[in-house]
């Protein structure tokens, strides 16, 4: 059935990561193709191929490399490589936080805004947050104002653009980085929470429960599980 491939096939085949065993036995077929190459790059399954033929990347090769969780060793080997698209994929993938902690200076406003999206960046945001907007003095005031309180959203009828902040904004996690945590009416607040909870937990027909269950000696579960509450 090989044989009835057309280049299209092989093409479409390469980014396939069942299809490893079937590339590695045909690599003369792809070898030529630079499309072929291009789709490899997004095989998680296909490392060991990608590495012999990095030679051969091209820019498209390069930017889908950076989407592939498994190719990080590549990347981090060839950081001159990478363009503006390049750090814009790198940084939707999660394997590659690391990369994008060590080089925020060479994320451009776009790949910022991608960064912005994500919780598991949020450190990364901590530490540069002074950084964002530094090529446009507009937002760069108008985080500022946020920061400091003084930032009336009225002003923008509660309208989300396309811009690093607002995107920062929505992400559930970076509220400290605007807000001062009243952690002590916080905990006030949460009381009534804690009070139902620890009824729940403490509960003796739960504990009872929990002990015949996993085989544990009420003291036991007592000392080890809720002493510290």
């Amino acid at each position: 059935m090989l044989d009835k491939f057309d280049l299209n096939c092989w093409i479409t085949l390469c980014s396939n990561p069942l299809a490893t065993d079937i590339i590695n036995n045909n690599l003369d077929k792809i070898e030529s193709s630079i499309s072929c190459l291009e789709n490899l790059c997004k095989n998680h399954k296909a490392i060991s191929i990608i590495e012999k033929n990095i030679f051969r990347f091209n820019e498209e090769c390069w930017e889908n490399l950076c989407e592939n969780h498994q190719a990080i060793s590549i990347i981090e080997k060839n950081i001159d490589k990478l363009n503006q698209k390049c750090w814009s994929n790198l940084i939707q993938n999660p394997n590659a936080i690391h990369i994008i902690d060590q080089n925020f200076d060479k994320l451009d406003y776009q790949s910022q805004y991608y960064l912005c999206k994500f919780p598991y960046a949020i450190h990364i945001i901590e530490k540069n947050f002074d950084k964002l907007y530094e090529n446009d003095l507009y937002e760069k005031n108008r985080l500022n104002q946020i920061r400091e309180n003084t930032f009336n959203n009225n002003d923008y009828g509660y309208h989300y653009d396309w811009n690093n902040l607002s995107i920062l904004q929505l992400n559930d996690w970076s509220l400290h980085l605007f807000f001062k945590l009243d952690y002590t009416k916080m905990t006030e607040n949460n009381i009534i929470f804690k009070k139902i909870l620890l009824n729940y937990v403490l509960n003796p027909i739960r504990i009872k429960k929990i002990c015949e269950t996993y085989n544990l000696e009420f003291n036991e579960y007592i000392l080890n599980y809720i002493v510290n509450i």
